[in-house]
């Protein structure tokens, strides 16, 4: 076991815009090395914090959507996610991207555990992960103009396997490991 003591580094100055467009920005941001310290300067990328859902129906179905995202320039499986708008807290940002995403909708949803960084070192957007069980589909999607979302259910030991052989979304593997516990 490491007794090594490393320090968190302290943010100093006012970050840098390099680029502030559609909600996400990139920023300069000065940090002083605790232990040189060494002022150093890191690129950061930013956007609004995000919520994500692992919805489960009563006959243990995935609740997934498939779109197309630019970042990997594919049609992707991941799990029901949207932007934690201002003023909203994430678990009502959830339940809302969920019901219009999918037209699923459930009483039963918790927290599963801290936030989640898509990168850890470069961004500073925080997933909030939910766990939302005994889903019902009780309306019908209603998409935002630049949505195209197919909607499919998963049999739970299905979407396992294509966490291991085909998911690409990171934060959709992470948040149905942190799920399966609390699954029966």
């Amino acid at each position: 076991m490491s007794s090594k003591q490393i320090q968190k580094w302290e943010k100093t100055g006012i970050p840098t815009f390099l680029v502030n467009k559609f909600g996400k920005s990139t920023i300069s941001q000065i940090l002083i090395n605790p232990k040189t310290g060494r002022r150093e300067e890191f690129i950061l990328f930013q956007e609004k914090d995000f919520a994500m859902v692992f919805a489960i129906t009563s006959d243990q179905k995935v609740i997934v959507v498939r779109q197309y995202r630019p970042g990997c320039n594919d049609v992707i499986r991941e799990l029901p996610a949207g932007g934690v708008e201002e003023n909203e807290n994430p678990e009502n940002a959830v339940k809302r991207e969920l019901i219009q995403e999918t037209g699923y909708t459930t009483n039963e949803i918790r927290r599963l555990g801290p936030v989640l960084y898509s990168s850890t070192s470069n961004a500073t957007t925080q997933g909030h992960p939910f766990l939302a069980i005994n889903c019902e589909k009780t309306e019908e999607q209603s998409l935002d103009q630049n949505e195209d979302i197919d909607i499919e259910l998963i049999p739970l030991p299905e979407w396992l396997k294509k966490c291991h052989e085909e998911i690409v979304e990171p934060n959709s593997i992470a948040i149905t490991f942190r799920a399966l516990p609390y699954l029966k």
